[in-house]
């Protein structure tokens, strides 16, 4: 037993020095590089709102509103503001600069919602005009992250004793307007043909809409304290059953052989006999899977632990690429042809690596086998190789398979500031319990 005690506790010494290091380069990647390249490049003074369509240098190639991205920037900013009071290194003068650049899009993003109450997906510029409509619920989803995020933000802020002069509006009316827009998402997924969408008589599902409704109610019921529940019209029970919801329907998803989670399936599960049921994003795929990690927290299961577990790794093992390295973004399982010619199925995004970092470091804080780790080395290795841009700050996006880039725009109508500032947070983060709790088990 000494012996076993002895050889676990030098793998948890490597491990703390793996993670130790990959710390410090996470960290100086996203307060070196990352933040300040948004700061200073997305900001419109002139109108509000974001610039997300950013060349390599930062400059702005698409003056237009992408209304995605315009959420998922407040949402990032305020989020920034929030979990930064636990970085010795940030000082509250950084801290409410962020907030302020969440307040330069909050307002903006109310003229994505038209009179009829549906979001928009793009604006021009000044945001008077709305150029196009989805006919999904996403854009709202994002904006809900927004409204709730910043809402939260301002509520710790007010707590912390900032100077709020600049913001006028309370922290209640965000998170009552994120609340109501809840509503309408949830209106939407249940009957698409409210937004404008195809009715799916409830024959098919899709993984990003069973998971919506869970995704928002874990951010609900984290950002908004029991005591003002309430106030704001929070039912923190009918939050809780929404994700119980989101962990029981997503299992339907699951590719029963390969341990995976495929786009497209209906209540009964996936049929592959065609190509839509055959679809595996395998960075979507581990992206589910750690949030379902999460949700596991509010709703205990060993049953669905294990399943993200299982879904982390074999996504990983089926959608990396062997030969050039990094994973695949979208793939048909069993290898036939897409229909969608247009679908960049060999390409290697940034997103789902970003996502698989989270993933892998998550898994280990649960299931502690050195393999999470060496799955965390190799993704980020290929990030440092192909992705991360040390002259200019910020990551490229799009790769070929071969590794060389697609692209050299730092953002677009998809990427902006969002997925590489919250995997770099909370690989610091997710790390440093990790790190904590080693040193604390040595005895």
């Amino acid at each position: 037993r000494r012996v076993h005690g002895g050889l676990l506790l030098e793998k948890k010494k490597i491990m703390n020095s793996i993670l130790e290091k990959l710390q410090v380069e996470w960290k100086e990647d996203l307060f070196s590089r990352v933040i300040p390249f948004w700061s200073k490049n997305s900001l419109d003074k002139d109108f509000g709102g974001y610039f997300t369509c950013l060349d390599s240098d930062g400059s702005v190639f698409d003056d237009r509103k992408y209304v995605w991205l315009q959420g998922r920037e407040v949402f990032m900013f305020s989020h920034l503001f929030i979990e930064s009071s636990k970085f010795e290194n940030v000082t509250r003068e950084e801290r409410i600069s962020w907030l302020e650049n969440a307040r330069h899009g909050v307002e903006f993003m109310r003229k994505a919602m038209d009179d009829k109450g549906l979001v928009w997906f793009s604006l021009s510029r000044d945001g008077n005009t709305r150029l196009h409509y989805q006919r999904k619920p996403y854009a709202a989803v994002f904006l809900v992250m927004g409204f709730l995020e910043f809402g939260a933000a301002l509520s710790i802020a007010k707590e912390e004793n900032f100077d709020l002069s600049n913001f006028t509006i309370s922290s209640t009316t965000y998170l009552k307007l994120a609340l109501d827009l809840f509503s309408k998402v949830q209106e939407w997924i249940a009957d698409p043909t409210k937004c404008g969408g195809q009715s799916t008589s409830g024959s098919s599902t899709r993984l990003a809409d069973l998971m919506c409704e869970g995704v928002l109610a874990v951010q609900f019921l984290e950002r908004i304290p029991e005591n003002i529940s309430k106030d704001v019209g929070l039912d923190r029970e009918i939050m809780l059953s929404l994700i119980k919801n989101s962990m029981n329907k997503v299992q339907s998803h699951v590719d029963p052989s390969r341990k995976i989670f495929l786009e497209n399936s209906s209540p009964d599960g996936p049929n592959t006999s065609c190509s839509d049921g055959r679809v595996f994003n395998p960075g979507h795929s581990i992206e589910v899977a750690w949030i379902l990690l999460k949700m596991c927290k509010f709703n205990p299961s060993e049953t669905h632990q294990q399943l993200a577990l299982d879904v982390i790794l074999n996504s990983l093992i089926i959608g990396w690429d062997d030969q050039y390295g990094g994973i695949y973004y979208i793939m048909d399982i069993e290898g036939k042809p897409f229909l969608d010619s247009t679908v960049t199925k060999n390409g290697k995004l940034w997103w789902p690596h970003c996502e698989s970092l989270i993933a892998c470091l998550l898994a280990y804080s649960i299931d502690p086998r050195p393999l999470w780790i060496e799955w965390v080395e190799k993704i980020h290795g290929y990030c440092v190789k192909h992705f991360i841009d040390k002259v200019n700050g910020e990551w490229f996006g799009y790769c070929n398979q071969d590794g060389s880039l697609l692209h050299k725009y730092k953002g677009g109508n998809y990427k902006g500031f969002f997925h590489v500032p919250r995997s770099l947070l909370m690989s610091i983060q997710i790390s440093q319990y990790i790190i904590t709790n080693n040193e604390i088990n040595k005895s």
